[in-house]
């Protein structure tokens, strides 16, 4: 029997709270709803909450809810900090060692275990957060050599940000399947002029829309590369 054929998928931000989450979670229900086992993966998380009675990070909580392969919080989010702050900073005050090394150690058995058509796997912050004095999550991106979609938060200042992040991808051989618009600001004055200078200008092509706390509308693009079984 020929096993079937899993594919990692990773979510980056052009900066923290732009939506990562929220993204990724629509695109899992897109790609559930069209048939599709998907996993869900947030390696690193910070910031807890009280939710149903128990201390979880909010983001994996959504995840969790989100896919249909995974049933364990603690393999969806494996690392986590009480703390609402940046990671490196997290783990030196709980005096975790977190190396991509570690990461790579502790993530591996629950990519590998669990049988499903997409594992969508969601960063922390923004592309060059530091995971500690010397490694960011861009160097974590370079050992995997998971393709990436990247989730623009469009707002003033997006422009900038989602360039920005495209040419350090690019740059650092990183395959960019394809980014999502996720409009995080209702009132966005001529956010089509900003969504076309984007489109002309990241080459990798647009997979869809999210609007402002809806569900993401993809592009043609997302259902031609779908329907051949694979988003890529």
């Amino acid at each position: 029997m020929q096993q079937k054929k899993q594919q990692q998928i990773c979510i980056i931000g052009t900066d923290t709270d732009i939506g990562k989450t929220y993204v990724g979670c629509n695109l899992i229900k897109t790609l559930v709803n069209n048939g599709k086992h998907v996993a869900a993966l947030k390696p690193i998380a910070s910031g807890i909450s009280m939710i149903n009675n128990l201390a979880i990070n909010e983001d994996a909580h959504r995840l969790l809810a989100a896919n249909n392969v995974i049933n364990n919080i603690t393999d969806i989010n494996p690392i986590c900090f009480k703390e609402f702050i940046a990671p490196h900073i997290a783990a030196k005050l709980n005096q975790y060692n977190l190396t991509i090394d570690t990461i790579i150690q502790i993530t591996a058995p629950i990519i590998k275990n669990y049988t499903y058509d997409y594992m969508i796997i969601e960063g922390c912050g923004g592309l060059l957060v530091p995971l500690n004095d010397h490694e960011t999550y861009l160097d974590l991106l370079k050992q995997w050599q998971y393709p990436v979609v990247l989730v623009v938060g469009m707002k003033l200042g997006c422009l900038n940000h989602a360039i920005l992040t495209y040419q350090s991808l690019i740059n650092n051989d990183i395959n960019v399947l394809g980014w999502i618009a996720n409009y995080i600001d209702p009132h966005m004055p001529y956010r089509d002029l900003n969504l076309n200078y984007l489109q002309q200008t990241i080459k990798s092509p647009l997979l869809g829309i999210n609007p402002y706390q809806k569900l993401l509308q993809p592009s043609n693009h997302f259902y031609e590369v779908l329907k051949n079984g694979k988003i890529y």
